[in-house]
């Protein structure tokens, strides 16, 4: 992406490279630093796509390379949440990559507000698509 980073999750050995990309989250805790990141923009707006991601959780270069189970940004099982469903989507922003354009490799919580490029009618208000 021209002049944003984005979170990349090394989840295979040097053998075998494989990796996830997270286009958006669900913030839960520290909105308030997310808000003055993010200024003036606000909601679901600030965090649903992955430039906008990065910029609200204060991603830098110096973060490459870094460990998701260390340092400041980690991810961890507390307070975890369990999806109602998963779905598969065709990628985004991914044109004239023959068979790849269209595949399904983005999953996301089905009905939850914070997916880049949904229609608002898919959205559950109720539980944002988590397990209550």
């Amino acid at each position: 992406m021209r002049g944003h980073l984005l979170l990349n999750i090394v989840t295979g050995d040097t053998q075998t490279p494989q990796g996830v990309m997270i286009r958006a989250l669900q913030p839960k805790t520290g909105l308030t630093l997310i808000n003055q990141r993010r200024h003036p923009i606000t909601g679901v707006d600030q965090v649903n796509g992955p430039g906008k991601l990065t910029q609200a959780l204060g991603i830098t270069t110096e973060d490459y390379g870094t460990s998701i189970t260390e340092g400041s940004l980690q991810l961890t099982q507390n307070n975890r949440r369990f999806p109602q469903k998963i779905v598969a989507l065709p990628r985004i922003g991914i044109p004239n990559k023959g068979e790849w354009t269209d595949k399904k490799l983005r999953f996301v919580v089905e009905g939850n507000p914070y997916i880049s490029k949904q229609s608002k009618y898919k959205v559950n208000e109720e539980t944002n698509g988590w397990s209550v």
